[in-house]
């Protein structure tokens, strides 16, 4: 018998990827039911499946171009249903990230999903949703950290369809 779940504020919930197509599969949901506004922060080693994630968000918001990690341009938009923002801090420098003026996407009127969301803090608005990818003997965990009443119920949304796999 599977175990009820509540999700709440301060409590993650995980799911258990075991492939690539599954991590993007989650990222369709998401971007299925993205609003203006959303923010999507994804925490992970180099290779943990951030951008595989982001690319099924990407498929859920509808845009048309391919995505990948835009780790030399730093900011990729796209074109979709709601425009999405992809975020890449890899190269930078927690200090330096302050003065990008990233907050023109993060509060625009887009979707931003951040890779190593981890080195902006500073600059993540209170209501967001965590992201963090670890590898795991079966494939990767996928830890989903809501802050908001809005993350709470987009993980109701992505529970009803994937369950909890953890």
């Amino acid at each position: 018998m599977e175990k009820p779940y509540t999700l709440s504020e301060g409590k993650n919930f995980q799911i258990i990827s075991e492939s690539p197509q599954f991590t993007h599969l989650i990222g369709k949901i998401l971007g299925a039911n993205a609003k203006i506004g959303d923010v999507f922060c994804l925490e992970g080693e180099l290779g943990s499946g951030k951008t595989c994630l982001i690319s099924g968000i990407a498929e859920g918001l509808e845009v048309g171009d391919g995505v990948f990690s835009p780790s030399f341009i730093i900011v990729a938009p796209h074109r979709g249903r709601i425009p999405l923002f992809h975020i890449d801090l890899y190269r930078l420098e927690e200090e330096d990230i302050q003065e990008l003026g990233l907050e023109e996407y993060i509060y625009g009127n887009g979707v931003c999903a951040i890779e190593w969301a981890e080195k902006a803090r500073e600059i993540i608005p209170s209501s967001h949703l965590w992201i963090k990818i670890e590898y795991h003997n079966k494939g990767r965990l996928i830890n989903f950290f809501p802050k908001g009443e809005r993350y709470i119920e987009l993980l109701r949304e992505l529970m009803k369809i994937v369950g909890n796999r953890s």
